[in-house]
């Protein structure tokens, strides 16, 4: 892993991080892994100018034996950034196990009577992450259009009662209170609910103008309407964007569009959803409308069990295993804390259950999480405590499905542009990490002979 304590290091850190993996690859490519010869070539780079004014921890690991091959600093406390995904895989891949769907249970408490259902049309949610586009490219409106689909074919038009969402599996999280407050717009800042929807956010569609002097257009994905949009984006005859950002409200109910756009220049920009439950109901009704289904009543959120529930028929996500590919080469810090939040049950509990797992182990070395993202900067470990965690999971019965989660060189995800030497040859399955200050890789690597070697910095 690697901290630097000022911008300038981090540019430093990058090349340092290039430089470190060549001369892994040199080691275990050329002529095999020589434990010494790589050892004495990394101190040289930890002595170099590259890590001038940074903070460097590094660990290389035979996680077939738990041996440590070489290591720099591992014991030092270091941010994780979104290398804390990684824990909460393991987490989630140990606790829920890959074959692991999420499922959505929808009912009544009322009866179906000349098309129509007299009561309420009960959500009960499951923790579903997958309503998103990685899963349904076409919109994840696309389940509600489904559900309606069932619905009518159990012969109900209308709903003559309220639309409930039963959210008592774990408490809804508007936005973390260790997160930096100027993420908390965002959309890769999203609120958790036990009923969550578009990756928990709302993005929105820019358009400059024709005419410089004029607002630029702004509207919502698929036409989502859940937050009041406040457009102030202007066009300008510069070309491309010149600048542009959101802010929401405090109660999180409106946002803010800013900026600057060049004539008929596009650009995106998506904001964070902090009452997740109610924005997926709220589309809900909207596509069961579209569908030619009414609801009558309102949208309702339930804290505690349903008292009276007769089951219309279920929903269940993907497995585990193919949703964990989507968190890991994508970064998606929703999946991150949907999934924490699920092998709590809650965020709180989720955090105890990582700590727990650590502990269990026998894993040695500081480990202090707060989130399943690694957005938080008061998430800590050190080297040696996800190197040995990296080696456990090498010994598990679902590590195929762990190692295949992980970006690769030239492939989608966060590793794409990155060691293009290795497009294609499996050699690198890597995780990145990124904060302010803060760049970190982490991973596996296959040597010569075939074995797998893990390392971080």
């Amino acid at each position: 892993m690697t901290h630097s304590k000022l911008i300038v290091g981090r540019m430093r850190l990058r090349a340092l991080l290039a430089l470190f993996m060549l001369s892994l690859f040199s080691q275990l490519f050329a002529q095999g892994l020589d434990a010494t010869n790589l050892g004495r070539e990394l101190q040289k780079l930890m002595g170099s100018s590259l890590v001038k004014g940074a903070e460097v921890a590094v660990g290389f690991y035979n996680p077939a034996n738990f041996t440590q091959v070489w290591e720099y600093r591992s014991d030092e406390s270091m941010m994780p950034a979104s290398l804390q995904k990684l824990y909460t895989g393991i987490g989630a891949l140990e606790i829920l196990g890959p074959q692991y769907r999420f499922t959505t249970r929808i009912g009544t408490n009322g009866e179906i009577s000349n098309s129509t259902l007299k009561g309420d049309l009960i959500i009960i949610g499951g923790g579903d992450p997958s309503w998103m586009e990685d899963f349904h490219p076409q919109g994840p409106h696309k389940v509600f259009e489904a559900w309606a689909d069932s619905l009518r074919a159990l012969g109900i038009r209308k709903i003559d009662g309220n639309l409930i969402g039963n959210i008592s599996l774990f408490p809804t999280q508007a936005k973390h209170p260790l997160w930096e407050e100027h993420n908390l717009h965002y959309g890769f800042s999203p609120g958790v609910g036990a009923l969550c929807f578009n990756e928990n956010m709302v993005r929105y569609e820019l358009k400059g103008a024709s005419k410089a002097g004029q607002k630029a257009s702004a509207a919502p994905s698929y036409g989502y309407q859940f937050l009041k949009m406040n457009n102030q984006v202007q066009t300008v005859a510069d070309k491309g964007s010149a600048g542009t950002w959101l802010r929401l409200s405090e109660d999180g109910s409106t946002v803010t569009l800013h900026g600057k756009l060049g004539i008929n220049t596009t650009q995106r920009l998506s904001t964070a959803v902090q009452n997740p439950p109610l924005f997926t109901l709220s589309i809900m009704r909207d596509t069961f409308s579209k569908k030619g289904i009414t609801i009558t009543g309102k949208i309702l959120l339930e804290e505690t069990p349903s008292n009276s529930f007769t089951n219309l028929f279920n929903f269940s996500s993907p497995t585990l295993a193919e949703i964990l590919p989507v968190m890991q080469k994508f970064s998606s810090n929703m999946l991150a804390e949907q999934l924490l939040s699920q092998i709590g049950p809650g965020a709180d509990a989720g955090v105890g259950k990582l700590k727990g797992l650590v502990t269990q182990n026998r894993i040695r070395g500081k480990f202090n999480p707060v989130d399943g993202s690694g957005l938080s900067r008061q998430n800590l470990c050190s080297a040696s405590n996800l190197g040995a965690a990296l080696c456990l999971a090498k010994h598990r019965d679902w590590f195929a499905v762990f190692l295949q989660s992980l970006a690769m060189p030239g492939d989608k995800g966060t590793l794409r542009a990155r060691f293009p030497n290795l497009k294609g040859k499996s050699q690198l399955y890597g995780k990145t990490g990124s904060l302010r200050d803060v760049s970190n890789l982490a991973g596996y690597l296959r040597a010569q002979d075939g074995e797998l070697y893990k390392t971080f910095a």
